[in-house]
């Protein structure tokens, strides 16, 4: 199934010191998405590898917002703004209108990452926790930040929460 993304959000409660403390919130625009079943993988549209900031691996991202504590500070615009996703071990078949928690298993390594020739941001994700219908695709997970380099000076604690929505997914009939 390919899952075409509206919007994918990044977000944290710890940010860059004391004074800015805060929520950080980061929203990817059209981050697509592919899962399948036969490879047991969810991934980036682009390419089944990842960890290497590597454009040509990556899905183009078209726009990325940056907010903390609920106010925006920085907005990026593509070309040249990409992500690159790759949770591996996924089951064969995920249910339709079911949560299903704790599937596939990227090992805590690389997991996301998003990039431009200025900023990144680097994942490390284990499992996620999964909703599948006809009508929208969710994921979240907990992640280790593994490095940073974000706008407006954000940083990260040591942890992130992320979530990944689509609405009105695409799927493909076969082995995908």
């Amino acid at each position: 199934m390919t899952l075409k993304s509206l919007a994918a959000a990044f977000a944290t409660i710890l940010a860059a010191s004391a004074a800015q403390a805060g929520l950080i919130n980061i929203q990817l625009l059209d981050v697509d998405v592919t899962y399948s079943g036969a490879n047991n993988v969810l991934r980036d549209e682009v390419a089944a590898a990842g960890g290497n900031f590597v454009p040509a691996e990556a899905d183009p991202v078209v726009a990325a917002n940056f907010e903390l504590g609920g106010a925006q500070v920085a907005s990026l615009m593509g070309p040249g703004l990409f992500a690159d996703l790759l949770i591996s071990n996924m089951p064969a078949t995920l249910p339709n209108f079911a949560f299903t928690p704790n599937v596939g298993n990227a090992g805590g390594g690389f997991g996301f990452e998003f990039f431009s020739d200025d900023y990144s941001l680097e994942l490390g994700v284990g499992s996620i926790d999964m909703f599948v219908s006809p009508f929208s695709v969710f994921f979240t997970a907990q992640a280790t930040v593994l490095s940073q380099d974000l706008p407006a000076g954000l940083a990260f604690g040591s942890t992130v929460n992320i979530s990944f929505t689509a609405s009105n997914p695409a799927v493909q009939v076969g082995a995908t």
